[in-house]
This record gives structure tokens, C-alpha cells and sequence, in this order.
């Protein structure tokens, strides 16, 4: 079965003058077999690891209210972030009022702001993991990086 995500969504699909299909379709039943890995789990051990020995690139997608500290969000146990952390706040990857990831400011993101290589280590990161989930998405599925 492939899978794949629609980028900016059906506002994107709609705005290129793409077809829409509003009739009901039927479905048949899926054999999806799902099995957890760890494979993009970075345990706060290793986070913490990371930022102790400076062996990954941690980026904080939080906005900087958070990132600074000058805010807390109740999953969090305290205000700041981790030791080392650059701040890329997962909005940044839009434009305006976009729903679409854009692929030019992924690049203006990784040569100007995050300083990220070829082979780094990079731990995307906020307080729940779904604006971490979408600075991992650039990176790692538009971006063709490595070890996100």
C-alpha cells in the first residue's frame, strides 16, 4: 500500500485547479499491518546525551516564547529548552497563510538558520511532538536528510 502526504492539503489541491471528486466512494477493506519502531524516537536520555557531548543538532520547533523560556506549556516539566538547541519554529516552512510546505524556504532554513550537514545527527523537538513532526517532515521527506 503506498501512503503518501497531500503538501497544503486539499485548500493546495483546490488552488492548482485540480479536479475534486464529491461523489461517496466505496472502500474496500484494507490489510494494513502496523508494527511500532523506534527508528525516529529520541528518548530524553538521548536528548540529553546529545546536548551534554554536542553530538546532535537540536532543533526546538516551538515559537520562541517557549524556546525562551518566557512561556511553559503544561506537558512541559519547566520553561527553557535543551542545552544547545537552535530555535526553527515549525511555521517557518510556510508561507503567509500556506497550508503547502515550501521547498525554497526549506533551503533558506538549512543554509541560513539551522546549519545542518550532510550525515548530522538532528533532533527535532517541542513539547507534544506535532510541530516537531512537521520540522521532521521538511527535513527528513523534502529535504532527503538523514538521521532526523
Amino acid at each position: 500500500m503506498d501512503i503518501s502526504v497531500l503538501n497544503g492539503g486539499t485548500n493546495a489541491w483546490v488552488a492548482a485547479g485540480l479536479p475534486i471528486e464529491t461523489s461517496p466512494t466505496v472502500l474496500s477493506k484494507s490489510k494494513l499491518d502496523i508494527t511500532f519502531s523506534n527508528k525516529w524516537t529520541a528518548t530524553t536520555p538521548n536528548v540529553a546525551a546529545s546536548a551534554e557531548n554536542n553530538s546532535a543538532v537540536l532543533v526546538d520547533a516551538r515559537t520562541p516564547e517557549f524556546y525562551q523560556g518566557d512561556k511553559k506549556h503544561n506537558a512541559a516539566s519547566r520553561p527553557d529548552t535543551a542545552p544547545g538547541a537552535v530555535n526553527y519554529i515549525f511555521s517557518k516552512f510556510f508561507s503567509g497563510e500556506s497550508t503547502e510546505i515550501q521547498t525554497s524556504l526549506y533551503t533558506i532554513a538549512i543554509k541560513q538558520v539551522i546549519d545542518i550537514s550532510d550525515g548530522d545527527e538532528i533532533v527535532s523537538f517541542c513539547n507534544t511532538g506535532h510541530w516537531a513532526a512537521i520540522n521532521w517532515f521538511a527535513l527528513s521527506e523534502i529535504g532527503n536528510l538523514e538521521n532526523i
